[in-house]
């Protein structure tokens, strides 16, 4: 039998780095042991009884684990005047319409493995900062239009769990609708691209408000990634390389390369100089050298 717990939580919040408290719902099973690290501090049968708690009502910012559709959308009609901060974790999730009612939020996260997702109205809510998604595939997206002329300054779409999706089920055709989203500062596409390239990197390139983003390192070859870069300069993610790890193996440090034609270096320095080398050639080359 399905019941609820909730509780209040400190946790820490990005851009900027602050403390949140967060209100924290989670469904679990009856016989779920009383030692579960979820034992929170009230517990009740149903939503109803939930939502006739006045604590429960009211609240700035809600997380939830486990809900499905309807016990979402009936919390969030509870506090459509005050909700700022949702988080959501559930497999069972697949419609967020709810939120477009909810005109004070500001964030919006949600990790689901639903099979199909509804997006809201963006355009509705004024407020809104921030949409991080986490998916098995983007094709379950629906209204994905619905972003357009939005608020958003930070836009993450990535696997689950932050994992590598599956690539033939998660790609995107279209993001023209990018170039509406005028506040947009941060943006992830964490996934692969059935489009034309250069449709795609000429859009990306018209983004110049950006300051921060994060593509896959197979999305372009090394000199498309550096003309990308030389018309987004000092855009955070458009570095020579995007990260290095330890090789235990052999004691030393590894560096990825940008670019669908790289690989990972020991020595990241000759790449960093011809990078940078290109982004000046291309500042007056209008067109990408697509294929090289």
């Amino acid at each position: 039998m399905r019941k609820y717990s909730f509780t209040t939580k400190k946790t820490i919040m990005r851009n900027p780095m602050r403390f949140e408290t967060m209100h924290l719902i989670r469904v679990y099973d009856e016989g779920e042991s009383e030692s579960s690290i979820f034992n929170y501090d009230n517990k009740c049968d149903t939503i109803e009884q939930y939502l006739n708690n006045e604590i429960n009502q009211n609240i700035l910012n809600i997380e939830v684990v486990g809900l499905n559709n309807e016990e979402l959308s009936a919390i969030l009609l509870a506090n459509k005047n005050t909700i700022q901060t949702l988080n959501v974790i559930s497999q069972y999730i697949s419609d967020l319409s709810a939120l477009s009612d909810c005109k004070a939020i500001k964030s919006v996260k949600l990790a689901s493995q639903a099979t199909s997702l509804t997006l809201f109205n963006t355009a509705e809510n004024n407020n809104l900062q921030s949409l991080w998604l986490e998916l098995p595939n983007c094709e379950i997206l629906n209204n994905l239009q619905g972003l357009k002329n939005s608020t958003l300054s930070t836009f993450k779409l990535l696997g689950y769990q932050r994992k590598v999706p599956d690539l033939t089920l998660f790609s995107l055709n279209d993001i023209s609708w990018l170039l509406t989203l005028k506040n947009l500062k941060d943006l992830s596409l964490h996934c692969p691209f059935d489009m034309d390239k250069l449709n795609l990197i000429k859009t990306l390139a018209k983004l110049t408000n950006l300051e921060e983003l994060n593509l896959p390192k197979t999305c372009f070859t090394f000199k498309e990634f550096a003309w990308l870069s030389s018309k987004l300069e000092g855009v955070k993610g458009l570095d020579a390389f995007l990260t290095y790890y330890k090789d235990h193996r052999r004691d030393i440090h590894m560096f990825v390369i940008l670019g669908s034609d790289m690989v990972d270096v020991e020595d990241e320095r000759p790449y960093v100089e011809e990078y940078n080398y290109l982004k000046e050639e291309y500042k007056s080359l209008d067109n990408p050298p697509i294929g090289e």
